[in-house]
């Protein structure tokens, strides 16, 4: 169910995909080999409101860490919300299109994207 999604975890999405696997004979994969990057595993788990969520996240951390780098005219390689920035673009917007990545650390960037907005 695209809108609400069906739950998390592996063995959830290996056990729909291999029994509407019969349902479809055009697909090339007979056996699931799970999601194949971050949001289609965020949206098949949690629907559109999980998807809308982890987009909505993307952007809140890009927009802070934009407002925060750019706002001075000097960018130091101690840059903080920049290097923020690089780890979340790199690992869970390009490396996250290509394979699934472990969401848990994005929970350390908005931390330290919290702490560093109010110093």
């Amino acid at each position: 169910n695209p809108l609400k999604g069906y739950g998390y975890g592996d063995d959830i999405y290996h056990a729909i995909y291999n029994k509407r696997v019969v349902d479809f004979p055009s697909w090339k994969f007979r056996q699931s080999i799970g999601p194949h990057n971050v949001v289609l595993s965020i949206w098949f788990a949690a629907g559109l409101a999980g998807l809308l969520a982890l987009l909505y996240l993307y952007g809140s951390i890009i927009k802070e860490t934009a407002n925060a780098t750019f706002k001075t005219v000097v960018v130091t390689p101690y840059n903080g919300q920049l290097l923020l920035f690089l780890t979340l673009v790199s690992f869970y917007i390009i490396r996250g299109n290509f394979e699934e990545v472990d969401l848990k650390p994005i929970g350390l960037i908005v931390g330290l994207l919290l702490a560093m907005r109010n110093k």
